[in-house]
Order: structure tokens, then sequence, then C-alpha cells
């Protein structure tokens, strides 16, 4: 396979072209994981150089409440061993209602700001190229 130019070597127009595309381009290479692991799951397909292993296991409690009873029943309190958080703002204005927070608790509530992204201006004339020339363009140096 050849290698893509590097970012750096690509023009406004290319990148333009192709950024224009990214969200196609990302469903496409998670298809691609989807149906490669899938592969090598079910079929034992292993993409060569590839391996199939078992992700990080995050160990859990399949019992909560004997945890406690038993860890009690050892002297703990359930102050030690249960934690406790207020609900979102979203569920609490499920809960009580919007313009009940809004009025009572409006002072609590911030809002930072949100992460940057770019959006498709629906207002914009931007001619979308072909995918396939775009990337048949960046290829090599």
């Amino acid at each position: 396979m050849e290698q893509l130019k590097p970012i750096e070597a690509l023009t406004d127009e290319e990148i333009n072209a192709i950024y224009t595309h990214t969200d196609e381009i990302i469903k496409w290479c998670k298809a691609i994981q989807d149906y490669v692991l899938n592969n090598a799951v079910n079929n034992n397909k292993i993409v060569p150089g590839y391996k199939l292993t078992t992700g990080r296991a995050i160990r859990k409690w399949n019992n909560e409440d004997e945890v406690l009873k038993r860890l009690k029943e050892e002297g703990y309190t359930e102050e030690q061993l249960v934690e406790t958080k207020v609900l979102s703002v979203s569920k609490l204005e499920k809960i009580c209602g919007k313009s009940y927070i809004d009025e009572f608790l409006s002072d609590l509530v911030e809002t930072p700001a949100g992460k940057p992204k770019l959006v498709k201006d629906k207002n914009s004339d931007i001619e979308e190229a072909d995918l396939a020339e775009i990337f048949a363009n960046c290829k090599g140096y």
C-alpha cells in the first residue's frame, strides 16, 4: 500500500476536500475494523501481523449487597463503603422541573465552554470533490 502524504505536504485545496469527507472516512474505517475483528473472532481469519487478544478487564462486584453485608459485619460503616453523588442538572430538571432549577439553583449551574468543532456550513458553495480522486492525488511524496 502506498503511503499517504503527510499533512504538511497537502495543499489547502486537498485538505479542504478531504476534510469534507472525514465523517465518511471515519465510518468506513470503523466498519473495516469491525469487519476484521468479527472475522477474527467468529471465523479465525486474522490479518497477517496481528493477533487476537482480550482487552483490559475492569473488575466489578457481581453482588454489591453481599459485599456491603460482609464488610458491615466486619465493622465498616456504610459511609466508608458507598459513594453518593448529586444527580446531573438535566436529571434533576426531569425530577424537579426546569423552571424550579432555573429559579432556585441557577447560581449553582455552570456551563463550561464546549470543545471546538467544525461543522458543515449549509450556506457554503464549496464543491465536494470525488473522494477516490482526492486520495489518489495524496499518495506518495
